[in-house]
């Protein structure tokens, strides 16, 4: 899996080769980006190129030697991620304690051990004060591969240590060429680019109608909430990743009754498949309240991201946008 794999990143990919191809390869590098747009993945083909034992003269892994198929497997004995385990909503200080010992042993090939970190956003303060210690006293053979999903989450001397690269939304041309290349049918693929955000991750998963037919499930639901005023039921058990999610959604709802209301081209719409119900809606929205719409929307998202109480602020958020 060489890096002609990765979709979009082309300037991380360029600037990550250019460092391989002069030796000049940091112990630490910090991917910056949404969630879904495929950082973990690009990590993996940095992880591939600096562990090839027949690299390419272009800063490329081959793809083909036994440690490339180890890291494609994920059986290298000198790569190790690390993420929030199963039923946990950080990594944990003992994680990353094990991090450190496992850094610390003799590399099995070729002089490197790798460590990819992914979610680093989810550290509290121990993990990440154990971690920076990592940081500033590397071992020389340790390369780190860290993910987040804004460097404003993370401890600034941590952010310091690190190379930064942005890995910012997909292009619509390339998440759509991604589609296609997987067997979806152009028509399908330029409905579920609409929806995806510029995110891969999330374009794959929209390829399942069940998936689909979930996130109209939810966008059902937040209507009939805002409609009566009161928290919907369904939505006090949702985990917070789901609840992100689906006010993105609604964000995007609110997007497109205002293109609506502005006579837009119809073809820019997230929903277009719903164009009735949204010219219906929208005449039944001053464009002052769907404008403090938006804005009200992405707010409480970000408090969301910050860890607050789900419940209380998506029950605010909706009695808000609650007719009057």
């Amino acid at each position: 899996m060489p890096f002609s794999d990765v979709v979009g990143h082309s300037a991380v990919v360029a600037g990550f080769r250019q460092q391989m191809m002069a030796g000049t390869v940091g112990h630490a590098h910090l991917l910056l980006g949404p969630d879904g747009v495929g950082k973990a993945f690009l990590a993996r083909q940095m992880a591939q190129a600096l562990l090839c034992r027949q690299p390419a003269g272009d800063g490329d892994a081959c793809g083909r030697c036994p440690s490339c198929r180890s890291v494609a497997k994920g059986q290298h004995p000198d790569l190790r991620v690390i993420q929030v385990e199963e039923d946990a909503t950080t990594i944990t200080i003992e994680q990353v304690r094990e991090l450190q010992r496992w850094l610390s042993m003799t590399p099995f090939h070729d002089g490197r051990k790798v460590a990819l970190l992914a979610e680093a956003e989810t550290m509290q303060e121990p993990s990440a004060n154990a971690l920076l210690k990592t940081l500033e006293e590397p071992p020389p053979t340790a390369v780190l591969l860290i993910t987040a999903v804004h460097e404003g989450r993370l401890l600034p001397t941590l952010v310091s240590r690190c190379a930064r690269w942005a890995c910012g939304p997909l292009p619509a041309d390339a998440l759509r060429e991604a589609l296609i290349a997987r067997g979806v049918e152009p028509g399908r693929a330029r409905a579920i680019v609409r929806r995806a955000d510029g995110r891969l991750g999330r374009a794959v998963s929209l390829c399942s109608p069940e998936v689909w037919a979930r996130q109209q499930h939810w966008l059902d639901q937040w209507h009939t909430a805002v409609a009566e005023g009161a928290l919907e039921p369904a939505f006090v058990t949702r985990p917070r990743a789901e609840l992100e999610e689906g006010l993105e959604l609604a964000a995007a709802w609110y997007h497109d009754l205002l293109a609506v209301q502005t006579g837009l081209d119809l073809e820019q719409l997230v929903y277009p498949d719903q164009v009735e119900r949204l010219r219906a809606e929208a005449a039944a929205w001053p464009t002052d309240r769907l404008l403090d719409a938006v804005e009200q929307v992405y707010a409480t998202r970000a408090l969301l991201q910050q860890r607050v109480n789900a419940r209380t602020a998506v029950a605010a958020l909706i009695a808000r946008l609650a007719p009057a």
